[in-house]
């Protein structure tokens, strides 16, 4: 009981801590590669509503454009990423750890029967041994030294 309750507390953790550091992974990574997007969109726009358009005109359609790409880009690579590498690690990591619990109690659990195996063996196994001994020898009531 202790084991399953133990197991379900671990994955929980492992999952709540997984989910955080990858969503903190992934929106950074995204926001750098939106960055990235975003400033090469900007100057193919850019080189080409300048050559057609003013400078002033030019500069509020790059801006407006490139934060809508940019805007779009993140929620969408945020939005998988986290949900991919949140899944993984989670996956990964409770696998881990039920294994780790698995393999703790099969020794604990070997070890338990291993130690009461030995101790009824020896322990009642010398005992019944001794007396039947005793028993074969007339108990322990009868003087066998001859008075000395």
């Amino acid at each position: 009981m202790v084991s399953v309750v133990a197991s379900v507390v671990a994955s929980a953790v492992v999952s709540i801590v997984a989910g955080v550091v990858v969503s903190v992974v992934a929106s950074v990574v995204v926001n750098v590669m939106a960055s990235v997007v975003a400033s090469i969109v900007v100057n193919i726009a850019a080189s080409f509503l300048v050559s057609v358009v003013p400078n002033v005109v030019a500069s509020v359609i790059v801006h407006v454009v490139a934060s809508i790409v940019a805007n779009i880009v993140a929620s969408f690579m945020v939005s998988v990423w986290a949900n991919v590498m949140a899944n993984v690690m989670a996956s990964v990591m409770v696998n881990v750890l039920v294994n780790a619990m698995a393999s703790v109690m099969v020794n604990v659990v070997a070890s338990v029967v291993a130690s009461v195996v030995v101790y009824f063996h020896l322990g009642v196994g010398f005992h019944l041994n001794a007396t039947c001994l005793l028993a074969r020898q007339g108990g322990p009531h009868v003087d066998r030294t001859g008075g000395h």
